[in-house]
C-alpha cells in the first residue's frame, strides 16, 4: 500500500476543478473519435490516429488526478519553524538576487507559476528540513545555484 499524497486545501480544490475540466474534454474528444471512426481508413487515417492519441492523453491525465484525489491526505496550515509540505517560504538566490516566495506541495499540485513547487524537484528537496536563515545550494545544467532561507512564513 502506498502512501496518501498529502494537499493543501488550495492545491485539492484545483485538482478537483481540472478533473472536472477534464471529464468535460474527456466527453467531447470520445465524442469525435466515434465521428471520426464513421468515415476513416483505419490503415491510412492520420487525423483519426491523432483524435485516439489526444482523447488516450486526456484520459490518462484524468486518471492520475483520480488517483491522486482517490489517496489525498488533506493537510491544514503549517506552523512550524522547519520546512515541510505545505510551508510558505521566501528565498533569494545569492549574492543578490530579489526574493521569491513559494509553497512546497506534493508533485501533483506542483504549479511553479501560481507559486507552489514539489517538495521532490531540486529546489524543493534541498529546502525540506531547513530553517530560515539556512542556505542551500541546487545543481542546474551543471551549475551550481546558492539560495538563502529568508523567511518562513505561517
Amino acid at each position: 500500500m502506498r502512501e496518501p499524497i498529502k494537499l493543501t486545501l488550495d492545491g485539492h480544490e484545483r485538482l478537483l476543478a481540472k478533473r472536472d475540466e477534464l471529464s468535460l474534454l474527456r466527453k467531447a474528444s470520445l465524442e469525435r473519435v466515434k465521428a471520426a471512426r464513421k468515415f476513416c481508413d483505419f490503415r491510412e487515417d492520420v487525423t483519426y490516429m491523432e483524435l485516439v492519441r489526444e482523447h488516450e492523453r486526456l484520459e490518462q491525465t484524468y486518471l492520475q488526478i483520480e488517483d491522486a484525489l482517490s489517496d489525498a491526505e488533506l493537510i491544514d496550515e503549517v506552523d512550524s519553524d522547519v520546512i515541510g509540505i505545505g510551508s510558505v517560504v521566501e528565498i533569494r538566490e545569492l549574492p543578490d538576487e530579489p526574493t521569491e516566495t513559494y509553497r512546497l506541495v506534493e508533485a501533483a499540485e506542483a504549479d511553479m507559476v501560481n507559486g507552489s513547487i514539489s517538495i521532490v524537484s531540486p529546489l524543493g528537496a534541498q529546502l525540506k528540513g531547513k530553517q530560515a536563515g539556512d542556505r542551500v545550494v541546487i545543481r542546474v545544467q551543471g551549475e551550481e545555484i546558492e539560495f538563502e532561507i529568508v523567511e518562513i512564513k505561517m
